[in-house]
């Protein structure tokens, strides 16, 4: 059975996948994109430096190439400045204040151009990448419900029973 309502939510590297899920004609009634790139080669470097340092240079080729064969296209292709074009699906971007690797101008500059008519940024002060929850705490969650609550409010269920006619003639 199909869920009758469906929200999208991608950290880092699965924003692509949503991005990617979007281009192909999938379909959701909401996502949320917590620390988006906007392009995988940048974002590739960022990592590499923060995992192996001084040694990053050395194992991003190797990276790339791992990251071009399980996509099946070149990192440099995945660009979700450009595939979130065209995207009419309402939007809650994410970011941390202090992120390394998914910097918070990115991360706006994604939220300015999307053409989404319902969209959102959610700051939380402090976070760096990964962080967002546990920085966050109770106003994060919040903010991502509140977000999702209005743009797909719930739907009233039938009711079984008798209602009351509500009249002014008692």
């Amino acid at each position: 059975k199909q869920p009758e309502r469906l929200a999208l939510f991608g950290t880092g590297v699965s924003c692509a996948i949503i991005a990617q899920y979007l281009q192909t004609g999938g379909t959701a009634d909401a996502i949320v994109l917590e620390s988006p790139f906007v392009d995988f080669r940048t974002y590739l470097r960022r990592y590499a430096g923060e995992q192996w340092g001084a040694f990053a240079g050395w194992w991003y080729a190797v990276l790339e190439r791992q990251q071009s064969e399980l996509l099946q296209f070149p990192v440099y292709q995945l660009d979700l400045k450009e595939m979130s074009k065209d995207w009419t699906v309402p939007v809650l971007f994410v970011a941390g204040t202090d992120d390394h690797i998914a910097f918070l101008t990115e991360t706006y500059g994604l939220y300015e151009g999307c053409p989404a008519p319902q969209k959102d940024l959610l700051l939380v002060k402090g976070a760096r990448h990964g962080e967002l929850a546990v920085v966050g705490g109770d106003a994060y969650y919040n903010g991502i419900s509140t977000f999702l609550n209005t743009v797909m409010p719930k739907r009233q269920k039938p009711s079984y029973r008798k209602r009351l006619a509500l009249t002014d003639d008692l």
